[in-house]
This record gives structure tokens, sequence and C-alpha cells, in this order.
């Protein structure tokens, strides 16, 4: 027993033996948040979704006020062909509104000094003009469709922009579950391999101490031996694997390349609760890539609307009602005049050529058909997507279930075995075999628990209920 007791501590200095509890438990969740903090694509498509936030105010700032003048002199001759100078100044304030009615106001002052002067007019002149103007469409801009549809369109392209940071979240997250949980396999084979060269140790120095009492042949210490020399090489090289793997995960986490951590994996999750019509209309409503073809398929539609309402031929009534004053020094003496003015008027026009127009109807009919294809594929991808790995899920548990069982079964049989091989009933060959058929059950259980674990992971991530609970370090404007 001290041989043992010496054994034992030798394989705990070595690092032979599982790993201990002072190395910290990281789980899928985790890591892969640390990695979408570290992802620099990810910064890229926060960006897009900011600029595209950008095109709403835009949009927005068609109905905000336009401020438009202009002002000059000049010496000309006038039309009795005397010399004449003049100097005015012109001012408009005008908004379109969101109907599409446009309003404004607009003023001038004239200044105007001849060599030739008609009697009763006043000369120089100083004449003014204030109006205010109402355009009200009745064709073309009629509810004013280029500013809703274009503001449509703009919270569209941002709706585009988020589900295509989402998907990229979620190709990231699928990248991070391969890597995750084959280190996890890996960890879990090792764990089994350590298990299995701590037995093989101890099978060696039992059979040592028998044969100092000559209860055990050299031929018993050469298979011990030999079983030894296969555990270990099979160990080394799950360390090396396992290695390679904290390497580069700690790469994508940003961590330093030594830094070691236990995965930690969840084998429950309150999906599987749920049959696979219900999963897969919840996953509907946050699926990225049905959210991007959906919002391209509303731009479409804002496109033909526009089309639609630019086909049509211009037609707008225009009121306008305003001031008129005229003052300045005549040869009958000193004028001011003041009047009211008023319009009522009807502006026609139409293109001719619509052949740009008709290209772009169709440019937008052809967009509109495929965004249909596509959220008709993007649904049938979920849908099979979802029921995959229900059925994987569903299978595995039965699996497992199985495995534990023939674990049990294959612990009985060895402790059996060792109970008769200490009675000298038992050969050590049949001994190792059941060794390592117990060892092959407990690496099954352990591998059929890291595969349940990555598929309920990966339907966590196609469901979109993996976010919900995740501080995702991208934050997209409301993302879930």
């Amino acid at each position: 027993m001290r041989l043992v007791g010496m054994i034992s501590l030798l394989l705990l200095v070595l690092g032979l033996l599982p790993a201990q509890a002072d190395e910290p438990a990281l789980g899928f969740e985790g890591v892969v948040e640390k990695i979408l903090q570290q992802y620099p694509t990810l910064e890229i498509a926060r960006l897009q979704v900011q600029r595209s936030h950008q095109e709403i105010a835009r949009v927005e700032s068609r109905l905000g006020w336009e401020l438009a003048g202009d002002a000059g002199i000049s010496h000309d001759v006038s039309v009795f062909g005397t010399p004449t100078d003049r100097a005015d100044v012109n001012l408009s304030l005008e908004r379109q509104l969101e109907s599409g009615h446009r309003v404004g106001v607009s003023g001038n002052y004239t200044y105007e000094d001849s060599s030739f002067t008609l009697s009763g007019l006043p000369n120089p002149s100083h004449a003014t003009q204030l109006d205010l103007n109402y355009r009200i469409p009745l064709g073309q801009g009629e509810g004013n469709p280029a500013y809703s549809e274009s503001l449509t369109g703009a919270e569209a392209g941002v709706k585009a922009e988020r589900a295509a940071a989402r998907t990229l979240r979620n190709e990231i997250a699928n990248q991070a579950l391969d890597l995750f949980y084959a280190k996890a396999l890996t960890e879990a084979r090792l764990s089994s391999a350590r298990e299995g060269v701590e037995n093989a140790r101890r099978l060696q120095a039992y059979i040592a101490e028998r044969r100092e009492l000559g209860l055990a042949e050299e031929k018993d210490a050469l298979q011990a031996q030999a079983q030894l020399r296969a555990q270990e090489t099979a160990l080394q090289r799950l360390e090396m694997a396992l290695e390679q793997q904290r390497i580069a995960l700690n790469r994508l986490m940003g961590e330093p390349w030594q830094w070691s951590y236990r995965s930690a994996v969840r084998l429950e999750i309150q999906l599987t609760d749920y049959g696979v019509a219900e999963l897969t209309e919840q996953a509907a409503a946050r699926y990225p890539p049905l959210q991007q073809n959906r919002a391209r398929l509303e731009v479409t539609e804002t496109v033909l609307r526009r089309s639609r309402d630019q086909r049509k031929d211009q037609l707008d009534l225009v009121f306008s009602v305003g001031t008129r004053t005229r003052s300045g020094d005549a040869t009958t003496g000193s004028v001011s005049e003041e009047d009211m003015a008023g319009l009522i008027r009807f502006e026609y026009r139409e293109s001719l050529n619509k052949q740009g127009l008709d290209a772009e109807v169709r440019q937008a009919q052809l967009d509109r058909t495929i965004a249909i294809e596509e959220i008709r594929r993007a649904r049938d991808e979920l849908r099979y997507g979802v029921a995959s790995l229900v059925q994987e899920i569903r299978a595995t548990r039965r699996a497992l279930d199985s495995a534990r069982g023939r674990l049990q079964s294959e612990q009985d049989k060895y402790r059996e075995a060792m109970q008769r091989y200490r009675q000298g009933r038992e050969q050590t060959d049949r001994l190792i075999q059941f060794d390592n058929e117990r060892n092959e059950a407990r690496l099954t259980v352990a591998e059929l628990e890291v595969e349940l674990a990555r598929r309920l992971s990966a339907l966590q991530i196609l469901h979109g209920s993996f976010w919900t609970s995740l501080d995702s370090g991208i934050d997209v404007g409301e993302l879930p």
C-alpha cells in the first residue's frame, strides 16, 4: 500500500492525474463573449449599422426649412436707351410638409436709379415684394411618397444591417462552437486517459508486490508494463492536442497563450421541452437570414411604390398672396404706393421618356422576386436545421443513457474480476481486457456528454435564445 501511495504522489507531481479545482471553469457562453469582444470584424458591422441610421436622418431632413437668397447690382441700358443703375435683394424660406404640400415665404427689395424720368414715376425708386406661397401636388408627389417611401426604405436598411450583424455574430458563435467542444472532447479523452494511466500504474504496482511474494509471473509484469506504456502514449498525444487547441482559443479570446481553464458543459436547456414546429416558429422571429431578406423585400416594395408615383404626370395647384410697395421722389412730389397681390395657378409637366423609370421598376421587381425566394430558402433551412438538431439531441440522449448503463456494468465486471484476480482465479490479460473495456465505456459516456452539450448549444444559437442572457459585445442597435 505504501508503494501505491508513493506512485499516486508521483502521478500528482507529474500532472498525470485529473486537473484539480484550482483551474478556472469557463462555459461556451463565456468563450463566445470573450471572442466577440476581440473580433475586429464586429466593429465594422457596428459602424455599418450606425451608417444606416444616418440615412434616416438624411431622409428626415427633407422636411426641414430651406433658405435661399441672392443679391446683386447692375448698370445697364433701359428700354428707353438711358443708363440705369439697379440693386436688388431676394430671400425665400420654404419647406415641404409631410403631406407633400410645400409652404414658403419670399421677399424682394429693388432699388433703381435711371437717368430718364417719366412724369409721375419715382426715380430713384424703392420697391418691395412679400409673398406667402402654398403648393399642392395633385398628380406626382400627392401624399409625398418620395418622402414616406424613402423613410421606410431607410428604416428597412437599418433592419438589414442589423440582421447582417446578427448573421456575422452567429457565424462567429458557430466557429467557436467547433473549437470549444473539440477542446472539451479532448479534455474528456484526456481525463479518461489519465485515469487509465493511474489504474495501469496501480495494477503494475500490485503485480510487483505479488511477484515479491511469488504469486505472479514475469509475463504478468510484462503485460502490465505494456498496458501502462500504451496508456501513457495515448495520454501524451492528447496533451499535445489539448495544448494546440488551448492556444488557438486563447488567441481568439485575447488571453495569454499559456492561460488554462476547464471547459464547462451544460446538458440541460429548456428548449428541449418544445416541439419542432414550436421551436421553428420561435426561431423564425429572430433568424438573421429571414430578418435580412424581409428587410430587403421591404426595400424593393418601397422602390416599386415610389416608381409608380414617378410615372404620374406632375400637376400642381399653386396659391400665393402678398403685398407690393413702391416709393420714391417724382417730378410731381413724393410717391408711396402699396397694394395686395394674389395668384392661383395650375402647373403641369410630363416626362415623355420613361425608359429609365421602366428599368428601375424592372430591377425592383427582380429584387423582390429574389428576396421572396431567399425568404423561402431561409425558412426551409431553419425548419430542417431545427428538426435535425432536435432529433440528434433526442438520439444522443438515448445513446447516453445506454452508455451510462454499460459503464455501470463494465465497472461491476471489473470489480468482480479484480476480486477473482486477488484470489488467483483470473488471468492478468483478462483483467487488463476488462480494464480497457471499462475505460472505453467511461470515454464513450464522456464523449456523448460533450456531443449532447454541443448540439444543445447549436440549437440555442439557431433558435436565437443563446443571446438573450449574454452580453454579446456587439451592441448594434437593440440586438436581441
